[in-house]
């Protein structure tokens, strides 16, 4: 009884984990907003639901960046 139920505790906690995986981006050239959880197009700079930021300019090369990048794609900085 005690296998039942660590297989059944172990499932759950795969499904959890699944369901709240990181969906950042989809197939429709769509972002999700990560404040209000949007699906926005992302060629906006700001989400249409909530106002918040998306894009910001890099410091170096001054292209537009998705405000959750580390580094910018375009100079490395």
């Amino acid at each position: 009884m005690l296998i039942f139920y660590t297989i059944f505790i172990m499932i759950i906690f795969i499904i959890y984990i699944r369901a709240n995986a990181c969906k950042c981006t989809n197939e429709n050239n769509y972002i999700i907003c990560n404040k209000c959880g949007v699906d926005v197009d992302e060629n906006y700079n700001y989400c249409p639901n909530c106002k918040e930021q998306i894009k910001k300019k890099c410091n170096n090369c001054e292209m537009l960046i998705h405000t959750n990048w580390r580094k910018c794609p375009y100079c490395d900085e």
